[in-house]
């Protein structure tokens, strides 16, 4: 390990994982507390040791902890990265990342901290990566610094945003040309992932979804040639199977998730994976034999749980006792989600106790300084994204009251973190969006179906029509309620916090074309509100073309406006997305992924 007052020699390799403990014994101001003072840093120890101390404080910026990672990448390396406008390693990351031969990619299938770089043979496929100007004798540092990046591209992985998501790629980018393995391809493939769902250019989308996979397709190869997988690997492969699902390799997604099935019995990711693309070919029969077993082995798991319930609601949809029964089965889950919320709770406190007093024993206080930094964290992700899961779950089953339950208990268990859980936060809100259009529509029905019955005997003409006035007025006093002003304020808190939120725009423009469809209403607010549900309409076309409702949503706009073609058309290219759509869209299974 490198004195504060060293600039050169040789880093351990486990050194982003030990500094914390070194930070506090020889630079008492780096201990944690409420507002920790830090010295500017001057040496590659001293950048270590701040930005691994500055990861425990949830209050630094984003954007600065990244410029912190990023610079100390560069120190490690022996650069003067200063600032992280000057960081070397920026300019290295594009001059060598910019659209790299894919076929030139040849991922180690394994990753330590004391695995040799991969060494350019210079042959006909010499890898690009490897012009990045630093020596192979630097193994050690050179794990360190992409170790550094790939933090880095996490912290703005999480952050969620565009400009957030785009320095994630560019630090993932950095750490593969630094040091090539299997986990930096896959967290370039991650953060690229997640950027195309919010790149609004179809061009660029799929540039970002062709790198994607390209990256999955090496990374996994060698991983699973190997008989005998370690564990880093499985959770790896069980990674890139999700990512694989997500930019549509589900051919290959399918094939990982087999693999891992055939050596880990247990794996509860995989086995739900696989059911949710059988559910994509439309064998729901075998999607849910494979959601039964994975509720046999995992009785108490939400996931597992969840995927059953909705895949046992869509095989048995005409029966009513069943469709009764996924009711019961969800407020089980609901239930014992609320366990879970209450456990994180407890969990957070007792982090908060342990990384006030993580230096009175050396070694322990690392691991659950490490352990508080990250588990708690993934945790508390985890259990907002599973909320979130829970109610679009029982909106999709039709249980309007469990929904509704599953969204008010998540936006609680959220609070004020809803940039730290941002995707949760927007699935959430759109939840709560979504039942009460629910409850619009059925109310519409119910008007609808009362104006149109059977008159009763005696009954007549000046009387039908009076009912038929009077239906009408409930219904714009329905639609025009201030019920409707706060499901329009809901969703701009979703546009606000989420950027690009296909959801959102798609509900936004379902309102519209409710307001619009209510009987009474002039021709003028019918045109005008026509328009503006294409408009939202889309706009979420453009923000995922693979959402099957936005389509069908375009459809009865244009059937509306006497665009008969057009209409065709919309529906036809839905159905074409519904059949290749999975019973729960995969992009909601994404918080267990960041």
């Amino acid at each position: 390990m490198l004195s504060p007052n060293e600039c050169t020699g040789q880093l351990s390799a486990i050194a982003p994982y030990c500094v914390c403990d070194t930070a506090s014994a020889l630079q008492p101001s780096l201990r944690l507390q409420a507002r920790p003072v830090f010295p500017p840093p001057v040496s590659a120890q001293q950048w270590v040791d701040v930005s691994m101390s500055c990861l425990q404080h949830s209050r630094i910026p984003l954007e600065r902890l990244m410029g912190m990672m990023e610079d100390t990448a560069g120190a490690v390396m022996g650069n003067d990265a200063t600032t992280s406008d000057s960081s070397p390693l920026q300019a290295s990351a594009e001059g060598c990342v910019q659209n790299p031969p894919s076929h030139q990619l040849r991922p180690n299938s394994h990753i330590d901290s004391n695995s040799p770089v991969m060494e350019d043979d210079g042959g006909p496929n010499r890898n690009p990566w490897s012009s990045i100007g630093v020596g192979t004798g630097n193994a050690s540092r050179r794990c360190i610094a992409a170790r550094f990046l790939l933090l880095g591209s996490q912290v703005g992985l999480m952050g969620g945003t565009n400009a957030s998501l785009r320095t994630a790629v560019r630090m993932a980018e950095g750490a593969l040309a630094m040091f090539r393995c299997p986990l930096a391809a896959t967290q370039l493939a991650l953060t690229c992932c997640c950027l195309a769902c919010l790149d609004q250019a179809a061009g660029d989308r799929d540039l970002l979804e062709k790198k994607a996979r390209e990256l999955l397709h090496y990374a996994t190869r060698d991983v699973m040639k190997s008989a005998f997988p370690s564990s880093t690997d499985i959770v790896l492969l069980s990674k890139q199977s999700w990512i694989c699902a997500l930019v549509g390799e589900t051919q290959t997604a399918m094939k990982i998730v087999q693999f891992l099935c055939e050596r880990s019995q247990v794996d509860v990711e995989a086995i739900v994976l696989m059911a949710l693309l059988h559910s994509a070919t439309g064998d729901y029969g075998e999607a849910l034999t494979v959601a039964r077993r994975a509720e046999e082995i995992h009785p108490h798991s939400i996931l597992s749980g969840v995927v059953f319930t909705v895949l046992q609601n869509a095989v048995n949809e005409a029966d009513h006792f069943n469709n009764k029964n996924s009711g019961s089965h969800l407020t089980v889950l609901v239930a014992r989600m609320e366990g879970i919320s209450t456990n994180a709770s407890q969990l957070a406190a007792a982090a908060t106790r342990r990384v006030a007093h993580f230096d009175a024993d050396a070694e322990n206080g690392l691991s659950i300084l490490g352990a508080a930094w990250s588990d708690f964290n993934s945790y508390g992700r985890l259990v907002a994204g599973q909320w979130a899961l829970l109610a679009h779950a029982a909106l999709l089953c039709g249980c309007v009251d469990v929904s509704r339950i599953a969204a008010e208990a998540g936006l609680e268990y959220v609070g004020s973190a809803k940039c730290e859980y941002r995707q949760a936060y927007c699935d959430l809100l759109c939840c709560a969006v979504g039942v009460k259009i629910e409850q619009i529509e059925r109310s519409i029905d119910y008007f609808r179906q009362r104006s149109h019955s059977v008159a009763p005997c005696g009954s007549t003409t000046g009387s039908l029509e009076v009912e038929d006035a009077r239906c009408a007025d409930d219904l714009r006093a329905l639609v025009n309620s201030s019920e409707l002003l706060v499901v329009q304020t809901m969703l701009e808190k979703v546009l606000e916090v989420g950027d690009n939120c296909a959801e959102a725009y798609l509900l936004l423009g379902q309102l519209n074309l409710l307001e619009a469809l209510v009987s009474g209403v002039t021709h003028d607010v019918l045109e005008t509100q026509l328009v503006n549900a294409a408009h939202y309409f889309q706009l979420a076309i453009d923000c995922n073309p693979r959402l099957a409702a936005a389509y069908e949503g375009m459809g009865r706009v244009r059937e509306e406006q006497g665009a008969i073609e057009m209409s065709l058309d919309s529906f036809t290219s839905a159905a074409e997305l519904r059949h290749r759509e999975p019973v729960i869209s995969y992009e909601k299974f994404l918080y267990m992924l960041l």
